[in-house]
């Protein structure tokens, strides 16, 4: 059984026999889960159980699916990567799907690239926006991207020094529009 990704658009992806698939991961999951927690309680109760170690071990479990789910996610991926499959439609994916180096797809959406600032070296901070951007407009997709900054300095001087450092950004970005 497969059921259709999207609907609306015209090349529907069929996603093969999805409750199996998840059924498998959940399995994946619990059942390392199960084997480490197992493993956790052999090496808490070694030495007799404290109160304390019961809290370890719950603490524990949740953390260790937690992990386990990453891990499993990943190593799935690397699998499907490794045999040149599609991770929903299972089909081979063709050199030709992967775009070969130099061969780009038109992006559909714009991202946002934000960079957090608190009370640090607006050149420094500048720079590397300005290196990134430079980086991006090598790039077809350049228009695709918006820059942010996102300062929450208390101190005024830095403050000026960021306004003035981002002020000169703009000056020098073609788009300056991209930048926020």
């Amino acid at each position: 059984m497969s059921v259709p990704l999207r609907t609306s658009d015209p090349w529907t992806i069929r996603v093969p026999v999805p409750k199996a698939r998840r059924w498998l991961f959940a399995a994946l999951v619990l059942g390392t889960t199960a084997f480490g927690s197992i493993m956790m309680i052999g090496i808490v109760r070694a030495a007799g159980v404290t109160i304390l170690e019961i809290v370890i071990v719950g603490l524990f479990v949740p953390t260790f699916a937690w992990i386990s789910v990453s891990f499993w996610n990943a190593l799935i991926g690397f699998v499907l990567l490794a045999a040149g499959r599609d991770p929903l439609s299972l089909e081979r994916v063709t050199a030709h799907d992967n775009q070969l180096p130099g061969k780009h797809r038109p992006l559909r959406s714009r991202t946002a690239v934000v960079m957090p600032v608190h009370n640090e070296d607006p050149n420094r901070v500048v720079s590397g926006l300005a290196a990134m951007i430079a980086a991006l407009d090598s790039t077809p997709a350049a228009s695709a991207f918006d820059f942010h900054l996102l300062s929450d300095t208390t101190d005024p001087r830095v403050a000026r020094a960021e306004e003035a450092a981002w002020a000169a950004l703009g000056d020098s970005v073609a788009e300056s529009g991209r930048l926020h």
